[in-house]
């Protein structure tokens, strides 16, 4: 009898075990926009680069937009160093993000997608990004762009601009150069920024 039920204990005992081993998922992969994994710190760059790209953010609390700072960068920085993102308050609810060391064009109409549509984070806030432009961006010969994504947006992969002359140009992700399009709305200026009096208060995610 007490080796009956001995041997119907173990019995018991393998079938919880090859229950939870059935239920372990070994090779799922991690979503990029969790896995924190970062190139050596060695790669990070030393030498920072002018620039006056920014991203203005409102109704948006310090918590949202650094989960969403940190996801954008897990993704984006997995191999080496793409996004190094300043994050600096501006008033309450409202937030700058500059690049001490640049971004890509790409990756900056990426960023302003992201921060629209991130993973797993339930939230609305206001965005705007403002830039120099160059031929690089687009054939334009006006000193400003600003970008943004629409309130009534459909399409979830694409970032619109508006130059000073109120030019409209739609940027599909995937693709640097912008098809002109039509909007109702026009160009704001840029928000003049004091940064320096909030170093303090800033804080970097890469």
């Amino acid at each position: 009898m007490i080796s009956q039920w001995i041997y119907g204990l173990l019995f018991i005992v393998l079938l919880y075990f090859a229950y939870k081993i059935s239920k372990k998922k070994p090779n799922e992969k991690i979503p990029e926009y969790k896995d924190s994994h970062r190139p050596n710190k060695e790669l990070l760059p030393n030498s920072f680069v002018d620039n006056k790209k920014f991203i203005y953010i409102t109704n948006i609390s310090q918590k949202e937009i650094t989960n969403v700072a940190i996801q954008f960068c897990n993704m984006y920085n997995h191999d080496f160093y793409q996004a190094i993102l300043k994050i600096t308050p501006i008033k309450r609810s409202t937030f700058a993000i500059t690049f001490p060391y640049d971004i890509e064009f790409a990756n900056y109409l990426i960023l302003i997608n992201y921060l629209h549509y991130p993973f797993e984070i339930e939230y609305s806030p206001k965005i705007l990004g403002w830039m120099p432009l160059t031929n690089e961006v687009q054939n334009e010969q006006e000193t400003w762009g600003m970008f943004y994504i629409p309130s009534d947006d459909k399409e979830y992969d694409a970032v619109y601009m508006l130059t000073e002359n109120n030019n409209s140009y739609k940027f599909t992700i995937g693709f640097d150069k912008g098809i002109p399009c039509t909007t109702n709305l026009i160009y704001k200026k840029a928000p003049l920024l004091n940064l320096n009096s909030k170093e303090k208060e800033s804080f970097i995610i890469n």
